[in-house]
Parts: structure tokens; C-alpha cells; sequence
């Protein structure tokens, strides 16, 4: 499904790090109509990045907007997986998600939270 250096041009192009498990576990928090989504702006990040490096570091006016608009999303799924991984806590302790990262794990992927709202309409 995914090459190599597709993660390797994603690391590059967004300072996050990215392997097919941490995209597997993205997928499961997502919809059908989401994961698409993800898909096509993970490659839409790439192809602005390689572009702006053909073109010495320039890109127009609307990659830059688009680049935001996309790297926001990118973002927010990162974000989610992390509260969604389980944290060890304390010495023994078994791994959990605490309460506080369920909680805004809850309000944020809520179809009602306006940034789910907001990527259901493609902004």
C-alpha cells in the first residue's frame, strides 16, 4: 500500500514522524470518508513540499493556503493519536489513557465539534 519513501517524504514535509502502524492507528479513529480524506492530504503534502523544492523553496500564494489548511488536519489526527495511545503511569502501573485525553478525545472526534464539522465540508 505505502513505499518506503513515502514516509520518508512525509517525515521531511511535515516534522512529524510517520510509519505504516502510526497511519494504521490514524485509520482507526477515523471514517471511511476520513481516512480519504488523510490519504489524499498526506500526498497532497508531499507534493506541495517536492514542488516548492523544484521551484527553490517558492510556492504560490495558494499551495501556501492550501499547505495550512492540510498541515491543520495532518495535525489534528497526530494529536489524537497521541491521546489516543495509552500512557504508562506510575512504576508498575498498567498502560491507560487518562481521563483528560479521553475526554478531549471524545469532544474532538464528536461529529457535533466544529473541526469535525469543519472536515466533513473540506475546509
Amino acid at each position: 500500500m505505502f513505499e518506503p519513501l513515502f514516509f520518508d517524504d512525509l517525515r521531511k514535509a511535515t516534522g512529524l514522524e510517520f510509519d505504516l502502524q502510526r497511519v494504521e492507528a490514524t485509520f482507526r479513529l477515523q471514517s471511511e470518508d476520513q481516512r480519504e480524506q488523510y490519504l489524499n492530504d498526506l500526498r497532497l503534502v508531499i507534493g506541495i513540499y517536492n514542488d516548492a523544492l523544484n521551484h527553490g523553496g517558492a510556492t504560490t500564494p495558494q499551495a501556501q493556503q492550501e499547505w495550512e489548511r492540510v498541515n491543520k488536519r495532518i495535525a489534528f489526527w497526530a494529536l489524537m493519536l497521541e491521546y489516543a495511545t495509552p500512557k504508562r503511569s506510575g512504576l508498575f502501573g498498567r498502560k491507560a489513557i487518562s481521563p483528560a485525553a479521553r475526554m478531549a478525545l471524545m469532544g474532538a472526534l464528536s461529529p457535533e465539534s466544529e473541526f469535525m464539522r469543519d472536515i466533513e465540508h473540506g475546509l
